[in-house]
């Protein structure tokens, strides 16, 4: 019986892709990407057509797969998946090749560099199933082996343009006598140009306040009712049982936005004083408000941290009355 079963197995391979054994390939255990090949001892190889090109050439890249049990049911691998080659080249798949032997699977790939520094295409990865291998309870993977292609170096140059042929000029008769434009420029109008931008900023920024009285005002009366607004909050949670350093956060991290007109959310004392800096904030402010976040951080997330405590609602509030006074 034993000698029929190899004569059936010589049989089945010496019939090419018409005839195949199946392989039952565990779902368990399969690496990712996983691309459902089966074989022993199983070979890939890599070659790629050309390695020394310029930026505009393309390179023809194969992957050939040796030794496969299962050739017809191995799905064709998607580089873009693979992050040093999305990283490096656009890809493009070519069509499959026709006639493949038995066991054996061809892809081909359209590969172009992204750019100078690229000096060669990596080592391709290709995993598959040795179902002489047992497959323990405990390492469900063992079974699964990798063979790998070896690198390939490439030589990428700048294309270089052919030589233009210079052609002389045909100067009409009448262009020859013509005389040089005159590029002097009267002084008068070089302080004109540096001295108007200035003066019209200056201008714009007078006639706007002049005609919007309301503006100034509203913005000054706006701050101040943020700022009483996050004073009496903080009165608010300075009278309760347990001082909450996330409260506080929150009161001052609001009245900065209103105040200073912040965008967005900041999550980071570095986030805020980039966007205090961007809003133009005093430096002290700056610094002041850097400082408080820090700290309040490290009372909020600090695996020693202790609760927040009156002298955090103290800051606080200094804070708001300095940034108030920097107005």
């Amino acid at each position: 019986m034993r000698m029929i079963g190899k004569n059936l197995v010589l049989v089945l391979l010496a019939l090419g892709p018409s005839v195949r054994a199946e392989v039952a390939i565990p779902v368990v255990g399969q690496p990712t990407p996983f691309y459902g090949a089966a074989g022993k001892k199983l070979k890939v190889d890599a070659t790629a057509t050309p390695t020394d090109l310029t930026l505009e050439d393309s390179i023809l890249f194969t992957l050939r797969v040796e030794g496969l049990l299962n050739g017809a049911e191995v799905v064709r691998p998607h580089l873009l998946d693979i992050e040093q080659f999305a990283r490096d080249f656009q890809i493009e798949d070519e069509p499959a090749t026709a006639n493949e032997p038995a066991g054996t699977r061809v892809f081909q790939y359209r590969l172009r560099p992204r750019g100078l520094k690229v000096k060669a295409i990596p080592e391709f990865v290709f995993p598959y199933y040795d179902p002489d291998i047992p497959q323990p309870a405990d390492r469900p993977e063992l079974p699964f082996r990798k063979a790998r292609t070896a690198v390939i170096a490439l030589s990428i140059r700048k294309a270089t343009l052919p030589p233009q042929s210079i052609v002389p000029l045909e100067v009409p008769p009448f262009a020859e006598s013509l005389a040089p434009p005159d590029t002097h420029f009267p002084s008068w109008a070089m302080w004109l140009a540096f001295l108007a931008p200035p003066f019209l900023a200056v201008g714009w920024y007078i006639g706007w306040r002049l005609l919007n009285p309301e503006g100034a005002r509203l913005a000054r009366r706006q701050r101040s009712r943020a700022a009483r607004t996050a004073l009496r909050s903080l009165q608010i949670l300075a009278r309760g049982a347990t001082v909450s350093s996330g409260d506080v956060v929150h009161c001052v991290t609001n009245y900065l936005t209103l105040r200073y007109n912040l965008p967005g959310v900041f999550r980071t004392p570095r986030e805020l004083t980039q966007n205090l800096r961007e809003a133009r904030a005093g430096e002290i402010i700056i610094a002041n408000s850097e400082t408080f976040l820090r700290t309040a951080d490290a009372a909020r997330f600090s695996p020693n941290a202790s609760p927040a405590t009156d002298a955090l609602v103290a800051d606080a509030e200094r804070l708001i009355r300095d940034a108030e006074g920097d107005a």
